[in-house]
């Protein structure tokens, strides 16, 4: 898939210059073995969504208590 085919599919409008974004990022998946998760990213221009996707992020591993 090509960069400008996979961006279309994310980019749902134009943002102009002095446009406000709202970015919800919702958690959607969370894999405690690989140390990995998913988000839905959306942004929204006055309540018009002009973009979505998933993105799969590494996630920071918590530290087992030491046995002493």
């Amino acid at each position: 898939q090509s960069r400008s085919s996979a961006a279309s599919d994310v980019y749902k409008r134009q943002v102009r210059i002095g446009d406000t974004v709202r970015i919800v990022i919702t958690v959607i998946a969370l894999d405690h073995d690989s140390a990995r998760g998913e988000l839905r990213c959306e942004g929204f221009v006055e309540d018009k969504l002009i973009m979505d996707g998933v993105a799969v992020v590494r996630v920071p591993r918590r530290r087992k208590p030491s046995a002493r």
